[in-house]
């Protein structure tokens, strides 16, 4: 893992490019896929760029299935609460 993470970093960097300080970066997969992995990633690029970035978990604003909204994947969420707490 250590051997791959530089590498990462890199690419995570090269995606990066066009962050701006105040942008969000949301990821989005299946269970174990690697998105907290990720996340880190992309925190350590944006902290050796001297960006500040915050990893936010999104399961504390996961609406209960009788509340979602059909058709999309953020119905899932409470968009309008997640998006207080990012601009509190």
């Amino acid at each position: 893992m250590l051997d791959a993470f530089e590498p990462a970093v890199a690419r995570a960097t090269r995606w990066l490019s066009a962050c701006q300080p105040g942008d969000l970066v949301a990821l989005g997969g299946l269970g174990r896929s690697g998105k907290s992995t990720w996340a880190s990633i992309l925190r350590e690029a944006l902290s050796r760029r001297g960006q500040r970035a915050v990893c936010i978990p999104l399961d504390a604003w996961l609406r209960s299935e009788p509340d979602r909204s059909p058709g999309h994947v953020l119905g899932r969420f409470d968009i309008a609460a997640i998006d207080a707490f990012a601009t509190s």
